[in-house]
């Protein structure tokens, strides 16, 4: 007949969880025996401790005392790699593309990182890309619509056993829009805010292709503040919000993908379309894909000139057309955000264009 009388008792008294790099252990107390031997998983062990515990696995502990045995399976739980917390995302002003920022500590037991954006569901993120250790803690989204809306991400760490953290605390960039004010050579811009970390105030920039950037403003604008008429300066002036990073500059330290002080919006432009002659000739105009890989197809009457340039006001292309139509292929420029203008006998129009 079995029976626990007599049987010696096991008492788990704490565990230390472990990971692919480092074991955990157990650590127990037995009472009710004199001269116990002890096994751990079936072989024999010289204490009742299991001090190299293999992470995420059930340990068997066996403990004879004369004819008597008593048996406990201990369970080690492994210890996720630490979340790695986003510095900054901002957007590019060259590509128009959205950028994660991290700074990534020194060890050997991270594999990389999993980068995550928010989907159109409230607090629900997908997994859009992985960035190894060795690379710079720099995420390039290329395939969000930044001229459209504000993106929010997240990332987390990755072992070297492929174990995920934690997801980050949420960063989300900041979107501007403008439309045309009420007075002449004024247009509204609205934004909205930047989310990961406190800051006092919005910067407001525009660009004009003779003079480069500047702010709009003599002073920054206060943070509760997301909308202001400004003048315009060209046809082609673009706008952007800037805010500063409190405290010392993300990847400060690197001698190429930073530093990054300040985040970032979307550019957004002031295009004035003007017809000389023929109001009707704007139904006409059609520049498509629009966003587009490379290649643009441009639908017009009586096309005289087309001139791209691209976010910085430089000249990508310039071509005399005399057509109703024109293809170009911009596969072998960078990805971003520029300015088709295009000429006719009777209008002057200037359209965006974002390559992807």
């Amino acid at each position: 007949m079995l029976s626990d009388n007599g049987a010696p008792t096991i008492t788990v008294d704490s565990i230390t969880a472990g990971n692919c790099n480092i074991d955990g252990a157990i650590y127990v107390t037995i009472s009710n025996a004199t001269s116990p031997s002890f096994e751990w998983n079936g072989s024999a062990s010289a204490t009742e401790d299991l001090l190299s515990a293999t992470a995420n696995t059930t340990h068997m502990l066996t403990v004879h005392e004369g004819n008597c045995i008593a048996m406990q399976d201990v369970y080690v739980p492994y210890m996720l790699p630490q979340a790695q917390e986003i510095c900054i995302v901002t957007v590019d002003s060259a590509t128009g593309a959205n950028l994660v920022v991290w700074e990534k500590p020194s060890t050997t037991n991270i594999k990389g990182y999993n980068i995550y954006r928010e989907t159109s569901i409230t607090d629900q993120y997908v997994l859009i890309g992985h960035t190894p250790y060795d690379s710079l803690g720099v995420f390039v989204d290329d395939m969000a619509y930044t001229w459209i809306r504000s993106y929010k991400y997240k990332i987390a760490t990755v072992d070297n056993c492929d174990m995920v953290s934690e997801m980050s605390f949420a960063h989300k960039t900041i979107h501007v829009s403008l439309n045309i004010g009420y007075l002449e050579n004024t247009v509204n811009l609205i934004w909205d805010n930047y989310e990961g970390f406190q800051y006092s105030s919005f910067n407001i920039l525009r660009y004009d292709i003779g003079t480069g950037w500047g702010e709009v403003l003599g002073s920054p604008l206060s943070n509760n503040l997301h909308s202001i008429t400004a003048d315009v300066i060209s046809t082609t002036s673009m706008y952007a919000i800037t805010i500063d990073k409190p405290g010392n500059a993300c990847l400060s330290s690197k001698t190429s993908g930073g530093p990054y002080s300040h985040s970032f919006s979307n550019i957004d432009d002031y295009s004035i379309e003007t017809v000389i002659e023929n109001a009707k000739t704007f139904d006409n105009i059609n520049v498509y894909p629009n966003p587009s890989t490379g290649i643009i197809n441009i639908e017009a009457n009586n096309i005289v000139q087309i001139k791209i340039t691209d976010s910085k006001g430089q000249t990508v292309l310039t071509k005399q057309i005399n057509s109703n139509t024109a293809t170009f292929n911009l596969n072998n420029n960078a990805k971003g955000i520029y300015f088709i203008k295009i000429s006719g006998a009777d209008y002057v129009t200037v359209k965006k264009l974002v390559i992807q």
